[in-house]
């Protein structure tokens, strides 16, 4: 044990762990399974995880969730922790870097980094193997880009494989993180963003949705439903409706709960005195969701920069024609048949008069059917094909 951790004494928290951890790790080998431990837990509020997760367990892959511990080294006491995991799968980072990101001054930064950099690759010592999905090429709020850049690219190196979500997605990470070398670009796949189908309650229908939210008449209703942040567009969204002068009968509904009070204000002061815009700035919950989407003719996202997003496949599980930005990692989702597309030639104003006056059922069903490829027992064969030749020291 003092090979691994010269500090271990034995009988020590690390000595302990370590050594329930080389018995546990036996016993699967004999079993013949592979388990993976989720981080960070982001399964409050989120389906994502739990529907991965049960699809990883119909391939036969046990998978926990957890949280990053609090001291140094926090993903090494995670890892010990959960015992017996071949894979530590990192999915949304933030909360990992935060405590670096958050550093004032390029020495601290610096040591943080090393550190940072000692915990990666101790958990790489004791024969785990890193796989990291990259929901987002940077924080969304990240304020220190190229520190940011610097962590993301050492957690790439570390990392057996990595994970995008559409092979446009790969495409970016690579321009975005600076990857040539050949192999480091292999490990990067793509592993696509699961449907949410029959994932929320979907029994109610358009007229009793709408007279259920207070929506009046047989205009058309436009949708944002989503967190509320800065890159989502939402303030171009509002002013593209306003200049649209669009009769009191179509409105435009901006749903979600604001990243912060900032947001909160603006937006409210945008839409003063506009009758046909409304904003709930809240959570929604799962049995609400339903009423906004079926109250809906069509789903707008005017995203700045997005490299995946859930938002737009719920919209896809609820059958809604969608207004997006001409992005790679959307064009990889959806097609001309259930998307208008902005910017290049058309601008979002543009699409959203040409939503209004457009037959949008067809378009929502188009958009329905692609979705419906992408089932998460499919999604999650490919992660456990990725799991299983990086546990064996293969590049898959």
């Amino acid at each position: 044990m003092g090979a691994v951790w010269p500090w271990a004494e034995p009988g020590s928290e690390f000595a302990s762990s370590y050594e329930a951890l080389v018995i546990d790790r036996l016993m699967d080998y004999e079993r013949g399974y592979v388990k993976t431990l989720f981080l960070p837990d982001w399964s409050e509020g989120n389906p994502y995880q739990k529907l991965l997760i049960n699809g990883l367990r119909s391939n036969g892959v046990e998978a926990d969730l957890d949280d990053f511990h609090r001291r140094w080294p926090r993903l090494l006491r995670t890892v010990l922790k959960h015992g017996s995991c071949d894979i530590v799968h990192l999915h949304w980072i933030d909360s990992y870097i935060s405590w670096i990101t958050s550093s004032k001054g390029t020495l601290k930064q610096n040591i943080k980094i090393l550190l940072c950099f000692i915990d990666l690759l101790l958990v790489k010592i004791i024969g785990k193997k890193i796989i990291w999905t990259v929901h987002n090429i940077y924080g969304h709020d990240a304020g220190n880009i190229s520190l940011e850049l610097k962590l993301r690219k050492l957690i790439f190196r570390m990392a057996g494989a990595v994970i995008a979500h559409s092979e446009s997605g790969k495409k970016d990470i690579i321009a975005e993180y600076g990857i040539t070398n050949e192999g480091s670009i292999e490990k990067i796949h793509v592993v696509e963003h699961g449907d949410y189908c029959g994932y929320y309650p979907n029994t109610v229908k358009k007229n009793e949705a709408r007279y259920r939210l207070g929506i009046g008449g047989d205009g058309k209703v436009f949708l944002f439903l989503g967190a509320i942040r800065p890159y989502k567009g939402i303030e171009d969204l509002v002013d593209a409706f306003k200049e649209c002068n669009f009769s009191g009968k179509s409105k435009l509904l901006i749903v979600g709960k604001p990243g912060n009070t900032e947001i909160d204000g603006k937006i409210n002061r945008l839409i003063e005195g506009i009758d046909n815009i409304e904003f709930h700035p809240k959570f929604i919950d799962d049995d609400e969701i339903q009423l906004y989407m079926n109250a809906a003719d069509v789903c707008v996202f005017p995203f700045k920069k997005i490299l995946t997003s859930g938002s737009v496949i719920l919209a896809m599980s609820f059958g809604k024609a969608i207004i997006v930005p001409k992005q790679g990692c959307l064009m990889d989702l959806v097609d001309e048949k259930g998307a208008i597309f902005f910017r290049e030639h058309r601008t979002l104003k543009e699409c959203l008069k040409v939503a209004e006056k457009k037959e949008l059922e067809s378009m929502g069903e188009n958009n329905l059917n692609l979705i419906k490829h992408y089932g998460w027992d499919f999604d999650a064969s490919k992660l456990v094909n990725v799991y299983k030749n990086v546990s064996c020291g293969k590049r898959c």
